[in-house]
């Protein structure tokens, strides 16, 4: 969730600073597929609300930078009813520190709670309003992601095969974000999820952020496991802050074998045309492979046709 780097607005302001934008005619407008969305909008002093305003002007982003389609995040039963752009897939994020979404964000489910009410979201599911289960906050909320109060989530998930995105991350943070104290660099460890893996084989999981700094126990999981994808959001806005470029690029570089599983994200979507414009930048993937993180990696994994998951 956003960039722990700072508050999320220093964050973006430092990045928009810093990259060149990117627009769909500059690059013949390729397909894109943003993986990571947050349907956020900021309101001052660091703070930001989840809303149907939100949704509304992200549209007008999606299509200046020619974006087919997402994963728009909320941590409100609300997303259900909300007209998103077309293609977008609608999920849920949890558990919430405090009843708050992290860093910043509003209270959890309308009343600050920490974890949505499951038989809400299994009707939520069975329906099709909800499609996808995530940023799943576990290392925010201090616990790790085999955690069996996870565990009735994890087997909605498999019932109705969503996927789960599992925030794992933690660079450029001195002290952890100031949200959550209860947030660990271990909690972000990918190999954890083989846990999670051995008890719910059939789960398809985004591990977010790409478990940056753990890019090898991440290869090696993915290796493993075919189930498992993993989003670049957070390293690609890094890519546009010299003093992290080149840890951001070496980590890139360090994925690259796993290019085929490697899923395009902003985290918010104000900043996708920089975004964009870090991967154009990034030496260790080829053209065709950065179309394949761009779209067609995501079109595989969320089973996208006509611009609509199934």
């Amino acid at each position: 969730m956003r960039a722990p780097a700072c508050t999320a607005a220093a964050f973006v302001l430092a990045v928009a600073s810093a990259t060149p934008a990117h627009t769909a005619a500059q690059e013949g407008d390729r397909p894109v597929f943003d993986a990571h969305v947050h349907l956020s909008e900021f309101t001052g002093g660091g703070r930001w609300i989840e809303s149907q305003a939100a949704a509304d002007s992200i549209k007008a982003v999606f299509t200046r930078a020619g974006v087919r389609g997402g994963v728009g995040i909320a941590s409100t039963f609300d997303i259900t009813r909300w007209d998103l752009p077309d293609g977008m897939i609608r999920a849920i994020g949890f558990p919430c520190p405090g009843g708050h979404v992290p860093n910043g964000g509003p209270p959890c489910f309308g009343d600050a709670r920490e974890f949505p009410d499951l038989a809400e979201l299994r009707s939520h599911l069975a329906s099709g309003a909800v499609q996808a289960l995530g940023e799943i906050y576990t290392q925010y909320y201090g616990i790790s992601p085999d955690d069996s109060r996870m565990d009735p989530y994890y087997a909605l998930a498999e019932e109705f095969d969503v996927p789960v995105m599992i925030h794992m991350w933690h660079w450029n943070q001195p002290g952890g974000p100031p949200c959550c104290p209860d947030y660990r660099i271990s909690g972000g460890d990918p190999l954890d999820l083989e846990k999670v893996l051995t008890r719910f084989p059939r789960l398809r999981i985004v591990v977010m952020h790409a478990a940056a700094p753990f890019g090898r126990e991440l290869t090696i999981l993915m290796l493993r496991y075919p189930n498992v994808y993993a989003d670049v959001s957070g390293l690609l806005l890094m890519m546009g802050m010299p003093p992290l470029r080149e840890l951001a690029e070496g980590y890139l570089a360090e994925l690259a074998p796993m290019h085929s599983r490697l899923l395009f994200g902003s985290d918010n979507a104000y900043m996708i045309e920089r975004a964009l414009a870090s991967l154009d930048q990034v030496a260790a993937f080829t053209e065709d492979q950065k179309n394949d993180i761009l779209f067609d990696n995501a079109a595989r994994f969320f089973r996208i046709t006509d611009g609509r998951s199934r």
